[in-house]
């Protein structure tokens, strides 16, 4: 064992963006931000990034964070589902356990009627817009042949 740097500090600027951050305020349950990432394929880099994120956005933001991550194909959302701990194997500091939307669980929609009429009655853009993550569009190509 030895003794390392107490000091945290970044010194030199990291840009880390996530692909859209919105915020909802609850009635009941306060106020959440909800990171969404879009993630084509596996990346050893985002577990870190991903842990990064939500810390960040609770200690600057002051609510709960949440991470949502829409995967085009079922192997890269079992990836993406996998829970991400940080310290000891028996006592974990952080873990973070993604909500993963994926072929596997989220219906294809087909018909732009079928998002309007399901979200019509909410009356905020960035509630409407949460509503739609569980949404995936169907491929054009998939349409056409669908007739």
């Amino acid at each position: 064992m030895f003794v390392v740097s107490p000091d945290l500090t970044e010194i030199a600027p990291v840009e880390r963006r996530v692909d859209t951050l919105l915020q909802v305020e609850t009635k009941d349950d306060g106020t959440y931000l909800f990171a969404i990432e879009s993630q084509r394929r596996r990346d050893p880099k985002k577990p870190a990034a991903w842990a990064y994120y939500l810390s960040y956005m609770h200690a600057k933001f002051g609510h709960q964070p949440v991470l949502v991550v829409l995967c085009p194909d079922e192997a890269t959302a079992r990836w993406a589902a996998r829970p991400i701990t940080l310290g000891i194997p028996d006592h974990p500091s952080l873990t973070v356990r993604p909500l993963v939307l994926g072929p596997g669980n989220t219906p294809i929609v087909t018909d732009a009627k079928d998002v309007v009429r399901g979200t019509r009655d909410l009356e905020r853009p960035d509630v409407r817009a949460a509503e739609l993550l569980p949404l995936r569009a169907c491929p054009a190509s998939l349409r056409r042949g669908s007739g």
